[in-house]
């Protein structure tokens, strides 16, 4: 799975086992906000982490 966060890509390889949902969070470099996305299972593998995935997380 690929994340964005502020123009900056990270990969994370969850086992074929996991208990979904997932719950991600990255701190944003600029203004040290929690930002969060829900990974509902394995078959998305892209995502962009916002303020629009945090309010829906919340």
């Amino acid at each position: 799975m690929s994340l964005l966060v502020e123009n900056a890509c990270y990969r994370i390889e969850l086992p074929a086992d996991t208990a979904y949902p997932v719950i991600l969070t990255a701190i944003s470099g600029s203004d040290f906000e929690q930002l969060r996305v829900v990974v509902t299972g394995p078959t998305l593998v892209n995502f962009d982490i916002t303020s629009l995935t945090t309010s829906i997380a919340d």
